[in-house]
C-alpha cells in the first residue's frame, strides 16, 4: 500500500471506531431501536448518550494524547523506551490522587471528584521539582533532566506504598484500583477538559514539526540550522508533562499506550514528524478505544481497568519488536 492509502484506511478505521464502539457493550445496541418511542428505546438513548458516547471520547482523547506525548518524549530524549511517565508526572499525579483518597476527601471541587484536583496538584508539583532540579546545574541538559525524573518518580512511588500501608483495607483497594488507570467514570466535562488542553498542545507541535525533525539529528547539528534548541526543549517538557498530568488526573496511569503507538505509526507510516504525527494521534485514539471496549465488554458483568489491557498488550508488542530488530 502506498502511503496515501495508508492514510486513508486508517481514517476510514477512525470513522468506524467512532460509529460502531458505542453501540458495543454487555449486549449489542440496534440503531434502529434508538428511535422507537418505547421505555426500552429510551433507556438505550440513555446509556448511550449519557455513558457509552462521552466514554468512547474520553478515550479517544485520551489515547491521542498519550501517543502523542510519547512521540515527543522520544524525539527529545532521542530514545525509543521514553514514555510520557519518565519524568516521574504520573507518580507525582498518582501520588496526589493516593493522598486525596486516603484523606477521604468528598466535596467536589469546580464539580469534579477531588481526586481529580489532588491528582493535578501532584503532577503539577512534580513538573515544578524536575524542572528546579534539572536547572539547578550547568544549562538545561536531558541527562540532568532523565536523572532528576527518575529520582522524583522513585521518591513519590515510595510515599504512595507507604501511604497504602498506613490506609485501611476499604482505601487501599480504592488506591489499587486507580492506579489500575479506568475510564468508567468519564462524562462530557471530562471530554471537554481533554480536548481544551490536547487540540492546542497537538497545534504547537505540528507547527514545530520541522524543528521536531532537526532534533532528531543531534542538538548540535540542530544549532547550526537554527533551531533553538534550549527555549524548545523546554517547551517540550513542559507542554508533554502538563498533558500528561491532566490526563493521570482524569483517568488514571495508563501505560504502554505511549510508547507501543510511537512505534506501530513509525513502521506503517514514517519517521517524519510531519506526515507521521496525524496518524501518531489516530493510532493512538483507535488503539485505546479498542482497548476500552474490550474491558468494559469481554467480561461481564466484571470490568476490567484498562490500564490492565495495555499492560497485557505491551509485553508481547516488545517481544515482538526485539525477535524483529534482531532478525533484521
Amino acid at each position: 500500500m502506498t502511503f496515501s492509502q495508508k492514510k486513508t484506511a486508517l481514517y476510514l478505521l477512525v470513522v468506524m471506531v467512532i460509529l460502531i464502539t458505542p453501540l458495543m457493550g454487555v449486549e449489542w445496541t440496534n440503531p434502529a431501536a434508538l428511535w422507537g418511542d418505547g421505555g426500552g428505546a429510551a433507556l438505550e438513548r440513555q446509556i448511550l448518550l449519557q455513558l457509552r458516547v462521552p466514554r468512547m471520547l474520553t478515550a479517544m482523547l485520551a489515547g491521542a494524547s498519550l501517543a502523542i506525548c510519547g512521540l515527543i518524549f522520544q524525539t527529545l530524549f532521542r530514545n525509543p523506551l521514553a514514555t510520557p511517565y519518565t519524568l516521574g508526572v504520573s507518580s507525582g499525579a498518582a501520588l496526589g490522587a493516593v493522598l486525596g483518597l486516603a484523606l477521604g476527601l468528598s466535596r467536589t471541587i469546580l464539580f469534579l471528584s477531588p481526586v481529580i484536583p489532588m491528582a493535578l496538584g501532584g503532577a503539577l508539583l512534580t513538573i515544578a521539582l524536575v524542572y528546579r532540579i534539572a536547572s539547578s546545574r550547568k544549562g538545561f541538559s536531558n541527562h540532568t533532566l532523565l536523572l532528576a525524573g527518575v529520582s522524583v518518580n522513585l521518591f513519590c512511588a515510595s510515599l504512595i506504598l507507604l501511604i497504602q500501608f498506613l490506609s485501611n483495607d476499604q482505601d487501599t483497594y480504592r488506591m489499587v484500583r486507580w492506579l489500575m488507570g479506568s475510564l468508567s467514570a468519564s462524562d462530557y466535562r471530562s471530554t471537554l477538559m481533554l480536548a481544551l488542553f490536547f487540540l492546542p498542545t497537538l497545534w504547537f507541535y505540528y507547527r514545530r514539526r520541522h524543528e521536531l525533525d532537526q532534533l532528531l539529528t543531534g542538538e548540535d547539528l540542530a544549532k547550526t540550522r537554527g533551531v533553538q534548541v534550549h527555549r524548545l526543549r523546554k517547551a517540550l517538557y513542559f507542554s508533554v508533562s502538563v498533558l500528561t498530568g491532566i490526563l493521570v488526573a482524569f483517568c488514571g496511569p495508563i501505560g504502554f499506550i505511549g510508547i507501543i503507538v510511537p512505534h506501530l505509526s513509525r513502521r506503517l507510516f514514517s519517521f517524519g514528524h510531519g506526515d507521521n504525527m496525524i496518524p501518531t494521534v489516530c493510532c493512538g485514539a483507535v488503539l485505546l478505544t479498542l482497548c476500552d471496549t474490550f474491558a468494559r465488554s469481554m467480561f461481564s458483568p466484571l470490568e476490567l481497568p484498562v490500564g490492565v489491557v495495555t499492560a497485557v498488550l505491551g509485553g508481547p508488542f516488545f517481544l515482538f519488536i526485539l525477535l524483529a530488530g534482531s532478525r533484521t
